[in-house]
């Protein structure tokens, strides 16, 4: 999904993401359409939908970041 109304959602613009990729934009949004389409594929094979995907991603996502926040604070206080 392009992120590049930036009021309503966090996120960078496809120009963005190709500059940090050295890329164009239309190949950003072509490789996002490609990683969408395996996505669903996927989740079709497991019964999921996408929301489930994302809600997956997320709080595995959260479970490594609160890791990190712990290890960096012992590291602080060391």
């Amino acid at each position: 999904m392009p992120q590049g109304d930036r009021s309503s959602r966090p996120g960078k613009t496809l120009d963005e993401v190709g500059v940090q990729l050295g890329v164009t934009r239309e190949r950003v949004r072509q490789i996002e359409l490609q990683a969408l389409k395996k996505c669903r594929q996927w989740c079709d094979e497991q019964g999921w939908t996408l929301d489930d995907l994302m809600r997956e991603a997320a709080v595995r996502m959260s479970r490594q970041d609160g890791g990190a926040q712990t290890r960096a604070g012992i590291d602080r206080a060391e």
